[in-house]
């Protein structure tokens, strides 16, 4: 009898663990979704501007479904700052970076 206490307490503790919010997962989900907005808006169109922050606010008005993040009450202020290098006339030279910054409830991506 105590071993199947053990065994369901054990098997409780792992389904409880594995059913949390994966904010590492949402964060990658909202830089994909804002490099494909660049990609397909911004990029070659805006020259001199060396950063470019997309929102969770920005991706749901030009209608991109950012349902796992409402579901997840996450800040539609929440945002990937795009970062360019420029050549001499203002066009994007190389590849960009990306900084993501999500807020969910109590959670923050940290600084790095």
């Amino acid at each position: 009898m105590k071993k199947i206490k053990i065994i369901a307490l054990a098997f409780a503790v792992v389904l409880l663990a594995g059913c949390g919010t994966n904010y590492a997962k949402l964060e990658e989900e909202l830089t994909d979704l804002a490099s494909k907005y660049y990609e397909e808006n911004l990029k070659n169109m805006v020259l001199n501007i060396d950063n470019h922050q997309i929102t969770l606010e920005a991706l749901e008005k030009a209608e991109v479904d950012i349902s796992s993040f409402t579901k997840e009450s996450c800040d539609k202020s929440s945002y990937v700052l795009i970062k360019l290098e420029l050549d001499e006339e203002g066009k994007q030279k190389g590849d960009y970076k990306t900084e993501t910054h999500l807020i969910c409830g109590d959670y923050k991506t940290e600084n790095k």
